[in-house]
């Protein structure tokens, strides 16, 4: 038996419950292509160009207060790369994760280290397993697999290696 198609609509909000999304998009207009509340979870999904400015207005600015990048991370889904961010309010206690739809050819977004240190080990990660190349990154360089692996081995057209 199948789960319902809407399993989740119940716990998502459309953004005009909260008035924090109408000042977001105020003051980012261009950046925000969707946003909405999951739960107590604030969903943004942002455009590249835009990802650092509206990043540091979450982290700075009171009504967020988004000051703990808890995880950085990645997706290669069928229709592109999505960078994804899961962010927290030590302050307010609130969640967000923002989803950053990137080229599926190239994908690259800008660093967030400068706004979260902990991001340097996070970024260098999503460049070894998926590829994505974070500009302005300190030392963009592998993490987990030797400097002479060929490849990304979590895309979807990596080849599998195999044991000899």
């Amino acid at each position: 038996m199948s789960a319902p198609k809407n399993q989740n609509s119940q716990q998502t909000e459309q953004s005009g419950t909260d008035p924090r999304f109408e000042a977001l998009r105020a003051s980012f207009p261009q950046a925000i292509l969707e946003a909405h509340k999951k739960g107590k979870q604030l969903v943004l999904t942002v455009s590249a160009e835009q990802l650092v400015a509206l990043c540091q207005h979450l982290r700075d600015d009171a009504a967020f207060r988004f000051d703990y990048l808890a995880d950085l991370t990645a997706v290669d889904a069928a229709d592109g790369f999505r960078a994804v961010y899961r962010l927290y309010s030590l302050t307010n206690g609130d969640y967000a994760q923002i989803l950053v739809p990137l080229d599926q050819n190239d994908p690259r977004v800008s660093s967030v280290c400068s706004l979260w240190p902990g991001a340097h080990w996070q970024e260098r990660e999503a460049y070894d397993m998926f590829g994505i190349v974070f500009d302005g990154h300190p030392d963009l360089r592998r993490i987990l697999l030797p400097e002479d692996w060929v490849g990304h081995p979590l895309r979807k057209s990596a080849e599998e290696t195999k044991e000899p």
